[in-house]
């Protein structure tokens, strides 16, 4: 019976991954016919997150001569750029000192690697300006789940601006902290030193680096916020499960303290994933490594041990439990409909 069971569980977690793949391959395969759809959809995208959260330009608090010469260079739907964002989230200004955040040094702008990323502003509202240059695919990802988030009031940015030419995305800037760089100033260490080049890490390294990172946050994780904090996090995380969003982020720097109400806001889905019409025992699977995510930062025991689909699977025998898995892209419903939602 054990050894049925092992090979069971590796059966079904093939089937998982192929699951995935899948999804990945549509997305990759669909991405003229998506930006199309999007495209036409620019007014929904925008109206969906007129109710999200917006911070106003005079809660930047910049000193009263720089945020008049702002507000005289407003044009309705332009965006003005405020400052330069590093890869350390450090803030280099063109209006002078901004309070409450990272202001960068002179000469000390750390390029970052993949998207280039801007604070402005924006028919009187501050937002980030994320550049997608030649990633369609990551620009059509997360557009579409944060309009399907914001849709659902999950605690997120909201969608001030899309540019589909340029492939830029303007989301709300939220007023905080970033839960790292508080962990970080009392002392946990974050910056691991890479044996190789990143991108040519093990899994195992990876996970190693990860585990280290989390033990460093855990230290000082009680000093920053409350158990409440935590459960809200955790319920945010859930709330976004729930929308069929799935393979999300979570990590210290991708977790924010709202400045006014003292409660999270997660962000940075472009490798999130969204599932249409799942059952709920595969979503327990697919939202399983989220969830250890969560308990490995947090110190918690959130995950369940045994999902039922896989409890199922152990009490068949081997020949039965690989029906059952080839069986499992059914149940799950494949994305079909996701691809049909596309012509539509």
């Amino acid at each position: 019976m054990e050894r049925s069971s092992s090979v069971s569980h590796k059966i079904l977690k093939y089937w998982l991954a192929q699951y995935h793949r899948y999804t990945k391959y549509w997305e990759r395969l669909t991405v003229p016919w998506q930006f199309a759809y999007w495209r036409r959809r620019e007014r929904e995208l925008l109206s969906t997150s007129e109710k999200g959260y917006r911070l106003k330009l005079e809660e930047l608090n910049l000193n009263a001569e720089s945020l008049a010469r702002l507000k005289s260079q407003q044009r309705d739907g332009q965006e003005i750029v405020i400052a330069e964002v590093d890869k350390n989230g450090s803030m280099f200004s063109y209006y002078g000192t901004i309070p409450n955040v990272p202001n960068g040094d002179a000469g000390k702008f750390t390029e970052r690697t993949r998207f280039a990323v801007q604070l402005v502003a924006r028919n009187g509202y501050m937002g980030i300006r994320k550049s997608f240059t030649g990633r369609r695919l990551n620009f059509i990802n997360e557009l579409k789940i944060l309009y399907h988030l914001n849709a659902q009031g999950c605690h997120i940015p909201a969608i001030l601006g899309v540019d589909f030419d340029k492939l830029t995305l303007t989301i709300s800037y939220i007023a905080g902290h970033v839960l790292r760089d508080d962990l970080a100033a009392l002392g946990a260490q974050f910056h691991a030193k890479y044996p190789r080049k990143r991108a040519d890490l093990t899994p195992d390294e990876r996970r190693s680096i990860r585990a280290m990172r989390s033990e460093q946050g855990r230290q000082f994780l009680r000093q920053v916020i409350d158990e409440s904090f935590i459960e809200h996090v955790y319920q945010e995380i859930c709330k976004i499960h729930a929308v069929g969003v799935v393979n999300i982020d979570i990590t210290y720097g991708n977790i924010l303290i709202e400045r006014y109400s003292k409660q999270p806001y997660l962000i940075d889905f472009e490798h999130a994933t969204l599932y249409s019409n799942l059952n709920a025992q595969a979503q327990q699977i697919l939202t399983r490594r989220d969830i250890s995510k969560f308990d490995s930062l947090f110190g918690t025991h959130k995950v369940i041990e045994k999902p039922r689909l896989l409890e199922t699977a152990y009490q068949k025998s081997s020949l039965l439990s690989f029906a059952w898995a080839g069986f499992l892209s059914i149940l799950m419903q494949l994305p079909l409909t996701e691809l049909m939602d596309t012509f539509v």
